[in-house]
């Protein structure tokens, strides 16, 4: 079973992001991965959560891989959430994230291996304390 689209459920999956390409690069900015950063449009409310749980499913290419990076919201800028990983994930690889209750988002920040799909899915993680 699935959530809707970025939304975070404990338990199920969510699309947050489809990049479909022949093949997918990587982003080329924050401003180009998110460019309505005035609604949120993209972004997954991360309320009533410290953790959030992401996953790359990669389609297309020989033995494709990427690396993506979180990037929250701070009034009308963009925050790194994290340092970008040194390793690039493989199909259905899966990482854990302090978020805080942010908004979050993801940047494709390197991809190889030609996919024709990068799809980054995110599930809720650890509730904050007093959370529903």
């Amino acid at each position: 079973m699935a959530a809707a689209d970025n939304t975070l459920s404990p338990g199920l999956w969510s699309q947050h992001r489809l990049v479909t390409g022949a093949p997918v690069a990587a982003d080329a900015s924050v401003a180009a991965a998110f460019p309505a950063l005035a609604t949120a449009r993209g972004f997954v409310s991360t309320m009533g959560y410290a953790t959030l749980k992401a996953a790359v499913v990669l389609a297309g290419g020989t033995a494709p891989t990427a690396k993506i990076r979180p990037v929250g919201v701070d009034g009308s800028s963009y925050v790194w959430l994290a340092a970008e990983s040194s390793s690039l994930l493989t199909n259905e690889s899966t990482g854990m994230i302090d978020v805080f209750g942010q908004l979050v988002g993801f940047v494709i920040t390197d991809v190889t291996g030609s996919p024709t799909s990068v799809e980054i899915r995110v599930t809720g993680g650890r509730q904050t304390t007093g959370a529903q």
